[in-house]
């Protein structure tokens, strides 16, 4: 059922920015990532809530470190892919700040407390905002 429910809403959510005018980019960068990662996200919850927290960890390194070179190396060795200029002005320098403020969390003390977790949501609320800014030309 989670499956179903991310296709439902990616497909309707993709439609909907694109007749708004939103680029394949701001749509890749938001709402396909957050389609895609509800059932992530739930796994994690789930393992979290049954006190498997090194699960969660390693979902997230996981996940990142699969979509980046799997995905991603697999794409290229095969149809080649373009990068814009655009995503150097603001998701990459999120990807290589937020990756290292994580692991700055995970080893302070081995847990990623309520207050960081919750910086963290807002660090997300910001850069999409930013990108949102950018992608739509508002920015730079």
């Amino acid at each position: 059922m989670l499956a179903l429910g991310a296709e439902v809403l990616v497909g309707a959510s993709v439609e909907m920015a694109m007749r708004m005018g939103a680029s394949e980019l701001f749509v890749g960068l938001t709402i396909i990532a957050i389609g895609t990662s509800l059932p992530e996200l739930a796994a994690s919850v789930a393992a979290v809530r049954a006190g498997h927290g090194d699960m969660c960890a390693g979902n997230i390194v996981g996940s990142n470190i699969f979509n980046m070179l799997l995905v991603g190396g697999g794409v290229s060795a095969f149809v080649g892919m373009e990068v814009r200029d655009e995503l150097l002005l603001v998701e990459f320098p999120a990807l290589i700040l937020l990756s290292g403020l994580l692991l700055w969390f995970f080893k302070s003390g081995h847990v990623v407390s309520r207050r960081e977790g919750v910086s963290l949501l807002f660090l997300y609320v910001g850069i999409l905002s930013l990108s949102a800014l950018s992608q739509f030309g508002y920015l730079f």
